[in-house]
C-alpha cells in the first residue's frame, strides 16, 4: 500500500508535466552547466512545489520520493530522460516570506496546506541526481494572499505567504516595465518536475494587455516559473503551453515547434505589481 501511495504521488506530478513543448533544438541547461553567476544567484530564489507525502523525514533531512522519467515512457533520446521527477510546479521568492507562482498551482487553502516548497533542487554535476533535501531548504505555505485566474484574459498567478522567512536568499524583483516585442528572454524552472533548468534562446512574439506569448522551451511543471527579459529583470510568470507531448514509436518526446506558432503563455508582472 505504501508503494502504491508514493507511486500515485509521483504519477500525479507526471500528469501535470505532460503538456510540454520545445522550439527548434532543446537548449535547456542544468544548474551545473550555467556559466552566468547572476543567473546562478537568481536560481537560488526559485523553488519547486512538492507534495508533502513525497517528503520522507530522515531526521535532519528529507528523502524525496522521486521517479525517473524513463519510468513514464519517455524516449531514451530525450536529454533529461534519466533524471528524476518529484515536483508539480515552480515558484519564486518576491519577498523574504512571500512566493509567487501560477494560480493553477495553488487553487485553495488545501493546496497551500498539502504542498511544500523546496529550494536548491538542482543538479550540482553531470552525475548528481538530487534525491534528498536539507530541511532548511523546505518551506511550508501559510496562506494565499492574492490569486487571479482568468481564461478570458490568459492571466494566472498566486501570491502566497510562507510560514517563515527564507534566509540568506535574495528575492527576485518584479519589473514594472512592459515586455518588449522580440526581446530575448530566458526562464528558470522545473520542467517535468525535474531539478531546475535554464531555458534560453527564446523571444517574445506577441504582447497583450495581461500576458505575452513567447518561444521559451517549457513543460507544465514550469507553471509559476519566472521569465526574465534581456536586462535580467522578471517580466513574467509562466502559465501554460500549447499542446501535449508527441509519440515517437512506442515512447514520448516533447512536441516541437518552429517558432511561428504554438507559443507559450506568460502572465505579465507589470499587472501584478500594486
Amino acid at each position: 500500500m505504501k508503494f502504491f501511495i508514493l507511486f500515485s504521488i509521483v504519477l500525479s506530478s507526471y500528469v501535470c508535466a505532460q503538456n510540454k513543448s520545445v522550439y527548434a533544438e532543446d537548449s535547456r541547461k542544468d544548474y551545473f552547466e550555467i556559466d552566468d553567476n547572476l543567473i546562478k544567484d537568481q536560481s537560488k530564489a526559485i523553488a519547486i512545489q512538492v507534495d508533502k507525502k513525497a517528503l520522507l523525514d530522515k531526521g535532519d533531512y528529507y528523502r524525496l520520493q522521486t521517479q525517473s522519467l524513463r519510468a513514464f515512457n519517455y524516449c531514451s533520446s530525450f536529454k533529461f530522460s534519466n533524471q528524476y521527477s518529484v515536483g508539480k510546479c515552480t515558484g519564486f521568492l518576491v519577498n523574504k516570506n512571500k512566493l509567487l507562482t501560477s494560480a493553477t498551482c495553488v487553487k485553495n487553502q488545501f493546496d497551500c496546506d498539502n504542498n511544500s516548497w523546496v529550494f536548491n533542487y538542482t543538479k550540482k554535476s553531470k552525475y548528481h541526481n538530487p534525491i534528498t533535501s536539507k530541511k532548511e531548504h523546505v518551506y511550508k505555505c501559510k496562506q494565499i494572499l492574492k490569486r487571479k485566474y482568468s481564461t478570458k484574459y490568459k492571466t494566472s498567478f498566486a501570491l502566497i505567504e510562507l510560514t517563515k522567512e527564507v534566509l540568506d536568499i535574495q528575492p527576485l524583483e518584479l519589473a514594472a516595465a512592459s515586455p518588449e516585442l522580440n526581446d530575448n528572454i530566458y526562464m528558470i524552472g522545473s520542467p517535468h518536475g525535474l531539478p531546475l533548468k535554464l531555458s534560453t534562446e527564446a523571444n517574445i512574439k506577441k504582447i497583450y494587455k495581461s500576458f505575452f506569448k513567447a518561444t521559451v522551451d517549457a513543460a507544465k511543471s514550469n507553471s509559476g516559473s519566472p521569465v526574465f527579459n534581456s536586462k535580467s529583470q522578471v517580466i513574467g510568470v509562466y502559465s501554460h503551453g500549447p499542446s501535449q507531448s508527441s509519440t515517437r514509436g512506442d515512447c514520448l518526446v516533447p512536441s516541437k515547434y518552429n517558432g511561428k506558432s504554438g507559443y507559450e503563455y506568460i502572465t505579465r508582472t507589470d499587472i501584478i505589481i500594486p
